[in-house]
């Protein structure tokens, strides 16, 4: 009876793999373009940040100073091409009747385009000044997590494109990149059935997760152990558990463990197994 029921009961099997939470999109990494000196730091390497919230603000007195500057000339500009346009409306009827001389008139004309050249050149380079007072402020492009905190020293000298920090995406569709031993290789297919658990999660307490295998590494890379693994990424139902009444996020760079399902197989085969392979080598030898 038992026989029977083994040789017709199955078992799923499965490859087990580890690896890693990993966001669909790649790591922003944030950069100033203008560099400067840090004036502070409001964040921290595994911070969680929104969309617009400020990370890190430069020294700006010299931008201030500028803009301040601009904008006081700017005034003086349209004061002073008022002036020459009232001068002008007074002068033009005079050179008519002969009062004034036209080279005159010539010369005040040529005043005011001059004025109207600089007004011109004050309006163009306002916004940029306000633009780069406003970048004094780096601040966060997306949801995310602080990966790493590039820059730390409040009064560093930052240069003009050096990178500042890396968020990782936290409302994109998370994947799971796993480590796939290459003697399993040949059993792992794009579309199978995934069950995964997160050692930051009791598996008891919150269960798991599914997901599907979506690419496996064509070519395998090799670790700085030496050990040489294939890269698989496998898409998770969902961003977070529901199982205790209510959704907790996971995030990028939690530990995953993943069963990815590459068949079934009865149970009395599963039992037979290791007498199989022993006699199958053992017939092999000399």
């Amino acid at each position: 009876m038992i026989f029977v029921w083994a040789n017709y009961a199955t078992l799923e099997e499965v490859t087990r793999t580890v690896g890693r939470v990993v966001a669909s999109s790649k790591i922003q990494v944030i950069q100033n373009l203008e560099g400067g000196i840090i004036k502070e730091i409001l964040i921290k390497t595994g911070a969680t940040v929104s969309s617009g919230d400020p990370l890190i603000v430069f020294e700006s007195t010299k931008f201030k100073s500028e803009l301040s500057a601009l904008k006081k000339e700017k005034q003086a500009a349209e004061k002073n091409l008022k002036l020459l346009g009232e001068e002008l409306e007074i002068l033009e009827p005079l050179v008519n009747q002969g009062v004034e001389s036209r080279m005159e008139l010539i010369r005040l004309q040529q005043r005011i385009a001059d004025a109207e050249a600089g007004l011109m050149k004050s309006e163009e380079t306002l916004p940029v000044l306000e633009d780069r007072l406003l970048r004094s402020t780096v601040i966060a492009p997306v949801d995310g997590i602080v990966n790493r905190l590039l820059v730390n020293t409040t009064g560093g000298v930052v240069q003009p494109g050096e990178p500042l920090l890396e968020i990782v995406p936290i409302d994109d569709e998370l994947i799971i990149e796993v480590e796939i031993n290459p003697k399993d290789i040949a059993y792992v297919l794009p579309g199978q059935e995934a069950i995964i658990k997160l050692t930051a999660f009791d598996f008891s307490k919150f269960g798991s997760l599914k997901g599907k295998v979506i690419n496996v590494g064509v070519d395998t890379i090799q670790k700085e152990d030496g050990s040489i693994w294939y890269i698989c990424q496998i898409a998770v139902d969902g961003n977070g558990f529901t199982s205790i009444g209510k959704t907790i996020k996971i995030l990028p760079g939690m530990v995953a463990e993943a069963d990815i399902v590459s068949g079934e197989k009865t149970v009395l085969k599963y039992l037979l197994q290791p007498v199989t392979k022993i006699a199958n080598e053992a017939f092999r030898e000399r």
